[in-house]
């Protein structure tokens, strides 16, 4: 059994940035909120600081969710010309092609299982055979993992998240921006609209899932108790039968 040496802290932290932006096409300028999170950590060694800890968790928080809102940025389009701007395209293409990435982790894992498999045909004189499909799945496995980066690197280079075809799913994200003007005159409170509604979403999401686990749990354990039942019913009935 381990002996404990110290206690860790974790805190986390919300907050609104307001990003003013002059759009590099038609040169309007609109505004848009930026929403992040951050969480930090601390640790009191032999338990000697812990409010200490507590609190260079709760700094932490604060100067990563201070760096986050003044360094990121969130893809939303003019809501004049409805277009994105270059550092938005990072972003969005961030999300584009995961699979890809899921193709390249599968290669490198299958590229490492065939290492492993060399080693041991290496240490045990297996026959050329097995030695040269191992090789062979140790560089193929390597190649797919790399291809699928590279693919992944070309095709999101070539996105273009302003093409013509794409228009509807910027006028979609319009509503998070407001023109200079609009935002003087009728303040903020359309712009927290749909960061109230996100909140919304996520907190019955959450519960929703919550619900799912519950019920599956409750299932899990009723089908183990009729399994039970059926497994003792011969013992029941003998034990009901019995003086």
């Amino acid at each position: 059994m381990g002996i404990p040496y110290a206690r860790s802290y974790s805190a986390s932290t919300k907050g609104l940035a307001r990003r003013e932006v002059t759009c590099e096409h038609c040169g309007s300028q609109f505004i848009y909120l930026l929403s992040r999170e951050a969480t930090g950590q601390g640790t009191s060694f032999l338990f000697l600081d812990n409010q200490g800890a507590e609190d260079r968790a709760i700094q932490a928080a604060e100067q990563e969710l201070a760096k986050r809102l003044q360094e990121d940025v969130d893809p939303v389009p003019c809501p004049d010309c409805g277009l994105y701007q270059r550092e938005m395209f990072s972003v969005i293409c961030s999300g584009l092609y995961w699979w890809m990435i899921v193709l390249a982790v599968v290669g490198f894992v299958g590229s490492f299982i065939c290492l492993l498999l060399l080693s041991w045909l290496f240490w045990n004189t297996r026959g050329a055979a097995a030695t040269t499909a191992a090789v062979g799945g140790v560089f193929g496995g390597a190649l797919i993992g790399l291809g699928s980066l590279k693919w992944r690197k070309l095709r999101c280079a070539a996105y273009d998240p302003n093409s013509q075809h794409r228009a509807d799913a910027r006028r979609a994200n319009r509503e998070r921006t407001m023109l200079r003007e609009e935002f003087e005159r009728d303040g903020i409170e359309r712009l927290m609209a749909p960061l109230v509604q996100e909140h919304v979403k996520g907190e019955l999401s959450e519960a929703r899932h919550d619900l799912v686990l519950r019920l599956l749990l409750s299932l899990f354990f009723v089908v183990i108790g009729v399994g039970f039942l059926i497994w003792m019913r011969q013992e029941i009935v003998n034990g009901l039968a019995s003086n």
